[in-house]
């Protein structure tokens, strides 16, 4: 833009491409305060311009593709190791072909000059994680194993991925419906809660055969016995005779 107007090319006669750019908006430089002094890069914002901008990412790549949640440890070490098993190695992980691209892989923005911004995530079907395991030649069914729950981890470390897990697992934020209250009748038939005092506890009713029982010995009756009466005055003078 530094080109006065007379001489700068007409918008649809310039197009800008970036391949693996780390200062892309979903590169690794937007997290760094400045400029890294090894490589001598830093963050850069894209002017607006009337140009038409084309950005091309393979997923997983730790330069270009930097999780949005850098605290998901996980999703931080898969990008690390992407930076060597991905970036720059764009067409051995398989071809690439924008126009087949998935909708979801692509997004569009126009900024205020006018320039459109299309950006292609490419996919990579492998973490690179467990990559070392497959240079080892593990068994692929047991890297696969171990590959499948780190990639639902990984894959949450990246913002773009929240509308789906929202779909997968919608929240239920309807109230649950009350209970109705319970009749008078079933309010009757339920069991009464215990007293916590002995004192509060009715005493039980004697049976009618402990009714007539003596709780005493003293007062019960005696086992019939004969009975030993006094002589008269005529026996003991009959007997003295």
């Amino acid at each position: 833009m530094a080109l006065p107007p007379e001489q700068r090319p007409a918008a649809d006669q310039l197009t800008f491409v970036t391949i693996g750019d780390p200062t892309n908006p979903q590169g690794i430089l937007h997290w760094l305060p400045g400029r890294v002094p090894v490589i001598g890069v830093w963050p850069v914002d894209v002017p607006d311009t009337p140009y038409d901008t084309v950005i091309v990412n393979r997923k997983y790549d730790g330069w270009a593709d930097f999780p949005a949640r850098p605290w998901n440890v996980v999703s931080t070490a898969n990008a690390v190791m992407g930076i060597v098993y991905v970036h720059g190695r764009y067409l051995e992980l398989g071809p690439i072909d924008l126009d087949a691209g998935r909708a979801e892989n692509v997004t569009e923005t126009t900024n205020s000059a006018g320039g459109k911004t299309t950006t292609y995530l490419v996919p990579t079907d492998k973490l690179p994680l467990v990559q070392p395991l497959r240079d080892l030649h593990v068994p692929e069914p047991i890297v696969a194993a171990i590959e499948r729950p780190l990639k639902q981890i990984v894959d949450t470390g990246y913002a773009r991925n929240d509308d789906d897990a929202r779909a997968a697992n919608p929240a239920t934020d309807e109230p649950k419906a009350a209970k109705p209250a319970a009749d008078d009748a079933n309010a009757d038939d339920a069991p009464k809660p215990k007293p916590r005092h002995r004192a509060d506890r009715a005493r039980p009713a004697f049976r009618a055969a402990q009714q007539g029982r003596p709780r005493h010995r003293a007062t019960s009756p005696h086992r019939d016995e004969p009975s030993i009466s006094a002589p008269t005055s005529d026996e003991s003078a009959s007997a003295a005779a």
